[in-house]
């Protein structure tokens, strides 16, 4: 028997924007509001990223950039920060719409500027880099999935190195705001970095990954690509056991477009492609279907469709009945 997993980044919508959801017309997404009806909703205890790989991103990059193991490696992101009343917003990943050229050219001034003291930037993906050869390790913060947009004062570096990094950020801060090109106009700024220890996957090594998970490398287990067809996934099942569907396109279109854009996208996904995943867990073909958005998700199975005592459920931005 089979599995499908629809990892849906950004369609649980994040708290500034649950505020104005009323200003949107009912949301036609029927097949998720059956699975919130039916299924088993669950807190979600791990970042979405976590999903799509086991073990260490770090140890991922560093094997595909082929650096050796004895080299100390940290993740570092490029982001585009901005200052609100209480806290400072941040754009990043794909949001950014970095190019592969701009990237390098930043990672050149930043290499430039660290040449004295050991260390070098690598560009893995144009948003998604590696710092080798800083042996500053007694520091701790989260990682670029975990700030939701937004830093606070919940988000801090700790430990005895803090202030060592804390540093090292705001001197790339000052060198990468003098370096915006004319390429960026219409764009968020790159203005900024963040910098963090490892990112550590929970996902089963049997499920294959297709969709815009692009931080991972490219090979026989993952199909990295920005568009997701019905189709896809069925020649998929032909293949593979258990499937893991990444898609973060409404987190994307939402802050690019707005809320009436997001509520275009989602209920095209969930008439072309979540309708048909939940028809083959109900022919059989499917053993279980799973929904993880950032903060809850969804499991069923075709006894979950037994509990005909549950209430309709209404989706209004979280995965809850």
């Amino acid at each position: 028997m089979q599995k499908i997993t629809f990892i849906l980044d950004g369609w649980e919508l994040p708290d500034e924007f649950i505020a104005f959801r009323h200003t949107l017309p009912a949301l036609q997404v029927p097949t998720l509001e059956k699975c919130m009806r039916f299924a088993q909703s669950n807190l979600l205890q791990d970042s979405l990223v976590s999903h799509t790989f086991t073990g260490s991103l770090k140890e991922l990059i560093r094997k595909d950039l082929s650096l050796p193991e004895n080299v100390s490696l940290h993740l570092i992101a490029p982001i585009s920060q901005f200052m609100d009343m209480h806290s400072m917003q941040v754009i990043y990943g794909d949001s950014l719409q970095l190019t592969w050229t701009h990237a390098h050219q930043l990672v050149n001034q930043i290499n430039q500027f660290l040449s004295n003291d050991g260390c070098e930037c690598h560009v893995y993906r144009p948003h998604l880099w590696a710092i080798s050869g800083l042996n500053i390790n007694n520091w701790q913060v989260d990682d670029i999935w975990s700030l939701e947009g937004r830093v606070d004062s919940n988000i801090k570096i700790s430990g005895d190195d803090s202030s060592y990094i804390m540093r090292l950020l705001t001197e790339l801060q000052m060198l990468l705001f003098s370096q915006n090109s004319d390429e960026r106009k219409g764009l968020p700024p790159v203005n900024g970095v963040w910098l963090w220890q490892d990112t550590h996957g929970i996902a089963k090594t049997s499920s294959f990954i297709i969709g815009n998970a692009n931080w991972l490398p490219e090979n026989e287990n993952n199909l990295i690509c920005s568009e997701i067809t019905w189709t896809d996934i069925q020649n998929l099942m032909n293949k593979h056991k258990n499937i893991t569907v990444y898609s973060n396109t409404a987190n994307q279109v939402l802050l690019q477009n707005g809320l009436m854009a997001y509520a275009d996208f989602i209920q095209k996904f969930d008439e072309e492609i979540l309708s048909h995943a939940l028809n083959e867990m109900l022919s059989g073909r499917l053993s279980n279907l799973s929904i993880i958005g950032k903060y809850h998700s969804l499991q069923l199975n075709k006894y979950s469709m037994w509990r005909f005592w549950r209430k309709k459920s209404q989706f209004m931005g979280r995965f809850l009945a």
